[in-house]
Formats: structure tokens, C-alpha cells, sequence
């Protein structure tokens, strides 16, 4: 899905073509921290653990790694909890 217009779309492009690698990756840096701020507000009841974890990367990533791939990360995931 891409809901944002051309005219912002090459806005967008024009400011990181003026940035450096490293301000690039702080921008997109901050961003993720930013999400995952805003992901992590959007699970009530889960505090923080294997739980907050495993819905954390569903929430990012579920849909584009298959169910096998998920399984075996939560697997380990729990083993290295412990």
C-alpha cells in the first residue's frame, strides 16, 4: 500500500539525498525506537518478557517471515530466556 502523494513522496527522497550515511541511519534509528514505543503502547496487559518479545515481532515482522521461521525464533527465544 502507498497512500503518500508524489509531490511529498520526492519531498522526502530530496531531504536524505542531502544527508550523510551516518544521519541517515540515526534518522532511521530514531524512527524504529519510535515505533517500537508506539507498538509497545498498543499491548496492554503484556509488561515485558518472552511475551512482549514474541508479540513485538509478530507485530513487526509476522508478515514477512513464514510460520516455520516464527516457531523456530520463539523457540529459541524461550531457551535463552531461562
Amino acid at each position: 500500500m502507498n497512500d503518500t502523494s508524489a509531490l511529498v513522496n520526492t519531498a522526502y527522497r530530496q531531504l536524505f539525498v542531502h544527508l550523510s550515511g551516518e544521519e541517515r541511519l540515526r534518522f532511521a534509528s530514531e524512527s524504529f525506537e519510535s515505533a517500537k514505543v508506539i507498538v509497545r503502547s498498543s499491548l496492554c496487559g503484556i509488561e515485558n518478557g518472552v511475551e512482549l518479545r514474541k508479540k513485538m515481532f509478530l507485530r513487526f515482522y509476522g508478515n514477512d517471515v513464514d510460520e516455520m521461521f516464527i516457531r523456530k525464533f520463539f523457540e529459541v527465544l524461550t531457551e535463552n530466556s531461562q
